[in-house]
């Protein structure tokens, strides 16, 4: 199975994201930690037992959306890590300068073709989609 171009943008914009994921997992667990308002009021005592600690543990491993940041902040740092520092470079500059290159630059500043970039992009987020699960093409 190809990688589709859609997927590939998709992909990429994840990547994009990569330096935001530490900010947005905080920001989503204060979400998850933050204590329901009890709607019985005046009604019977509940049956379910109350261990507030238990009960926040279960939200952080069932919570789709935490899961799946996790999930890609995961991935994201573990193909960066297993790039050799050529390949590293090329993706940083791509991705984590704020959009300031684009990949006809990133061919030219390290002397590449843009058929070669295109192809370290394309076996990079392909990595990176393996690594999160969200293909199969190994």
């Amino acid at each position: 199975m190809q990688l589709s171009r859609y997927d590939l943008s998709y992909y990429e914009r994840l990547f994009m994201d990569y330096h935001r994921y530490p900010t947005l997992i905080v920001k989503r667990r204060a979400e998850l930690s933050v204590h329901e308002v009890d709607e019985n009021v005046g009604g019977s005592k509940s049956n379910v037992m109350g261990k507030p600690v238990e009960n926040l543990a279960v939200r952080y491993l069932t919570d789709k959306r935490l899961l799946f940041l996790q999930n890609v902040h995961e991935s994201i740092h573990d193909t960066l890590v297993e790039l050799d520092n050529s390949t590293r470079k090329i993706i940083e500059l791509r991705y984590f300068n704020n959009d300031e290159y684009n990949w006809k630059q990133v061919a030219k500043l390290f002397n590449y073709s843009p058929a070669q970039i295109y192809r370290i992009r394309y076996r990079v987020l392909e990595m990176f989609a393996n690594r999160a699960g969200f293909c199969n093409t190994i």
